[in-house]
This record gives structure tokens, C-alpha cells and sequence, in this order.
């Protein structure tokens, strides 16, 4: 049996609708952790580190009634666990600031939210995770990911559906196109699939919001480096747009 077929067998033993997995190059798919409830979670990290899939974590941050920053994604004593129960798994962590949360704010929740930025990078780096994808105006601040780096991260820019990608750091390590805005679960975008081309070239492209089977193997020929899937590997039935029959 040649590796993409154990990769396949393996991938179905754990995800049954992942199948497809092994149609494509080793590592380009993620599991996305933030697809599971909150209380499955734990179950979930299990099926893809035992699929042999890396695993994506968003961590989402907003505000709260108090004006406090509030974790809405994966927490950070989420990041911790599955970093200390899958030690030698490929982890990367989306962060992504809701538009919300910054709307209306004043200097003290900034500072408070750059502090909460910070904790989620110095935890990332604890637990080894590969990198860190991170809002353009984030990705760019130096101070802020100057530890992360240190600790042998990759920092890569999120492009959202909305964000200019010619402007990218002539010393970014990679983008992730988003083809749905950051911390929604709308359908996905493929148009936004032709910014691979543009970027592949440069730097490592990632994709994630929406992907399915048949968007995952156009990305991947298109040239992206991998692709995040989560409902499309974790629902029981998917839908007729998550089983990649969508024209």
C-alpha cells in the first residue's frame, strides 16, 4: 500500500467523510478545531492527529459587557491542552480580532487587547506551535511578534476577503486567504482562489473558511501550500455544498 493510500485509509478509520485526503499531498490539509463544539473539542484534536492531519486553531477575540477582551474561538487553556496531548502534531493558530471588538473602543481596552494578543502568542510559542497567522496590522507589528518569532515560529498575514494583497511584507513567510470573513461561518467564496496564483510564487498560501473536497483539490492545484477544512472532515452527513459537489 503506497503512502497516500495509508494516509486514506488512516484519514477514514477517524474522519469517515475524509477520504479525499489522500488524493492530495501530504500536510495539505488541517483540521480545523474550532469546527467541533466547544465540548468536543477534545475529541475532535484526537480524530485528526490520528488521521495524521496538522490541526488549525482560531483563536477569536472580542469584547465583552465589561469592555473586557473575551475569547469567542479556541481559549487559551485550549491551546495549552492540545498542545500537551498531541506534543508532536503541526499546529497553527489563526488569531482574529472581531470587527466589533475594536469599534467605539478607547486607549484602555487597545492596551488591555494588545496584552491578551501577546498571552495568545507566548502560548503559542510554548507549545511549539509551526505558526501563527495574524491580522495584516498584527502580522506587521514587529514588537508584538518578535518573541514568537524568536521561538521559531512562522508568522504569516490573513488576507480577508476585503484586504488588498498586493501590499503583503516583502518578508512575510505566508499568507492565509480567507474565502469567508474571519469568525463567520458563511459559505465560501472560490473566486478568491485566484489570489493563489498571485502569491504562490513569493511566499507559502494557505486557504481556509469554507473549504470542502472539491475546493481543497482546486487550491492545492492552484498551488497553495494547504488548506483548513473542519465541518466538511467533522459533520456525520455534510450538506451537498461541504461534500464538494458545488459547481
Amino acid at each position: 500500500m503506497t503512502a497516500p493510500q495509508l494516509a486514506a485509509r488512516d484519514a477514514v478509520r477517524a474522519l469517515p467523510n475524509a477520504g479525499w485526503i489522500g488524493e492530495l499531498p501530504e500536510g495539505a490539509v488541517y483540521g480545523s478545531l474550532y469546527a467541533a463544539p466547544q465540548g468536543e473539542r477534545e475529541a475532535a484534536a484526537d480524530r485528526f492527529a490520528d488521521a495524521g492531519l496538522p490541526m488549525h486553531l482560531d483563536v477569536i477575540l472580542d469584547r465583552d459587557a465589561h469592555g473586557e477582551p473575551a475569547h469567542r474561538g479556541i481559549t487559551i487553556a485550549e491551546l495549552r491542552a492540545c498542545g500537551a496531548r498531541h506534543p508532536d502534531s503541526l499546529l497553527e493558530v489563526h488569531l482574529i480580532v472581531l470587527t466589533g471588538a475594536q469599534h467605539g473602543a478607547g486607549p484602555e481596552f487597545a492596551s488591555r487587547l494588545r496584552a491578551e494578543i501577546a498571552a495568545v502568542l507566548e502560548v503559542a510559542a510554548a507549545i511549539g506551535a509551526q505558526r501563527a497567522a495574524l491580522p495584516v496590522d498584527i502580522a506587521s507589528d514587529a514588537a508584538l511578534t518578535e518573541a514568537f518569532r524568536a521561538a521559531g515560529g512562522e508568522v504569516w498575514t490573513v488576507l480577508a476577503p476585503g484586504d488588498d494583497p498586493a501590499p503583503l511584507r516583502a518578508d512575510a513567510t505566508g499568507a492565509l486567504i480567507m474565502l469567508i470573513e474571519p469568525g463567520t461561518r458563511d459559505a465560501a467564496r472560490p473566486e478568491l482562489l485566484d489570489r493563489i496564483p498571485r502569491l504562490a510564487p513569493n511566499v507559502q498560501v494557505g486557504v481556509d473558511g469554507g473549504v470542502d473536497a472539491a475546493i481543497a483539490r482546486r487550491a492545492i492545484a492552484l498551488g497553495a501550500h494547504h488548506v483548513v477544512v473542519g465541518r466538511a472532515l467533522l459533520d456525520p452527513e455534510p450538506p451537498e455544498a461541504v461534500r464538494g459537489e458545488q459547481p
